[in-house]
């Protein structure tokens, strides 16, 4: 089984500056210990200044887990092409940034 991961929270840790890998970082939860994360998929859309992550998690269908949830934190590298008002959207969060121009 597959599907979006849950997410509660999305937050930049670094500077955010064109050109730069800046740090998106993800707090969200797993229904219990059989699910595990996947790599994301991102694209960007510079022309309409957006980012669209999609972060999924899967679920072993044989394994045996305990109903508890389980949070975890995960960082994503993005790099802005251009200065801008930017949409950064993962799964159902978004957040918008102002990305400023490199020194």
């Amino acid at each position: 089984m597959k599907k979006l991961a849950d997410i509660s929270e999305i937050r930049f840790k670094t500077e955010l500056k064109t050109e730069n890998e800046v740090i998106l970082e993800v707090v969200g939860y797993l229904r219990d210990a059989a699910w595990s994360l996947e790599s994301e998929k991102t694209n960007y859309f510079p022309e309409s200044f957006k980012v669209d992550i999609k972060l999924f998690a899967k679920r072993d269908p044989d394994l045996m887990a305990a109903q508890v949830i389980k949070g975890f934190q995960k960082e994503i590298p993005l790099v802005f092409s251009k200065k801008g008002k930017w949409t950064v959207k993962c799964n159902t969060k978004i957040i918008e940034v102002e990305i400023k121009e490199q020194s």
